[in-house]
């Protein structure tokens, strides 16, 4: 039996943020023909590489260490995905480009951030492939289940 089906709270999955100066500057991450995961106890740079080539790379962001500053994901999708979960209360703002390929950002209707709220942004091209930034509220029931359902 879970927390919710006993009338308790469920656990609320939410990002640590960190001074600027306790985050890495620089890191990447790459998939060719193969798949990358980045979930639950990671950090997040102040500037991370993404090259996902015929491969697929999946960022999720809801329980991560962030930057309380500006965090940029630079992202090249060839023949690839890169999909990346935000959880609300974070700015992002997009910057990519699809060229024969999508390049998108779902903010799936949730209020804005307050203004001093920590910055993703997001930029880069997506090559005959496919890029996708999602907002997600970690209090909704749907928010722990499985990623690959983007269709939702």
């Amino acid at each position: 039996m879970n927390d919710d089906a006993r009338g308790l709270p469920a656990l609320v999955r939410r990002p640590t943020l960190l001074a600027p100066d306790q985050v890495p500057r620089r890191a990447g991450v790459v998939a060719a023909f193969t798949s990358t995961e980045r979930r639950e106890d990671w950090t997040l740079p102040q500037h991370l590489r993404v090259v996902a080539t015929a491969g697929n790379v999946e960022l999720d962001l809801r329980t991560a260490r962030l930057s309380a500053g500006r965090s940029v994901i630079e992202v090249v999708a060839f023949l690839g995905n890169v999909e990346i979960v935000v959880p609300t209360g974070i700015r992002v703002e997009n910057h990519g480009e699809g060229v024969l390929g999508m390049f998108e950002y779902e903010p799936r209707g949730h209020a804005s951030p307050a203004g001093d709220a920590p910055v993703i942004e997001v930029r880069g091209r997506a090559l005959l492939g496919n890029v996708e930034v999602r907002t997600v509220d970690p209090s909704e029931p749907d928010a722990t289940e499985d990623e690959d359902d983007w269709l939702d």
